[in-house]
């Protein structure tokens, strides 16, 4: 199984609907839990995952890792909120997760517009 995209938020099911129409053939959209779903894809199997869940540093750490190993070499793992210091809780952990994540493995961490962030995956740090 090679899904192309994954979401667990369920108000935003019509607008990935739509917006990846042009890929209906070949994107698999999983309502369920990140750690659930990322146990029925196979290792080195997507070009490109997208996180955007529990945005606390635990859950971001572990969505990383969980999601790391299923990307190709020369895939892309990104995500949302990048950059924000805190939720209306306080908790956020998005940038730390990620930066932590990055320097371990001494590999780039670039962002965009509205606070995405990415890591490409080279063969060296497969």
């Amino acid at each position: 199984m090679g899904p192309e995209y994954f979401i667990t938020d369920l108000l935003l099911m019509h607008e990935v609907e739509s917006t990846t129409a042009f890929a209906k053939h070949r994107r698999f959209i999983m309502h369920m839990d990140s750690l659930n779903a990322v146990t029925r894809v196979a290792d080195e199997s997507l070009d490109f995952a997208f996180i955007d869940a529990d945005h606390t540093y635990k859950a971001v750490k572990a969505d990383i890792h969980a999601w790391w190993p299923k990307i190709q070499p020369d895939g892309i793992l990104c995500g949302h909120d990048y950059g924000y210091k805190k939720d209306r809780r306080g908790i956020w952990g998005v940038s730390k997760a990620v930066n932590e994540f990055a320097e371990r493995l001494k590999i780039e961490v670039r962002t965009g517009e509205g606070h995405v962030w990415w890591c490409n995956k080279s063969v060296e740090t497969s």
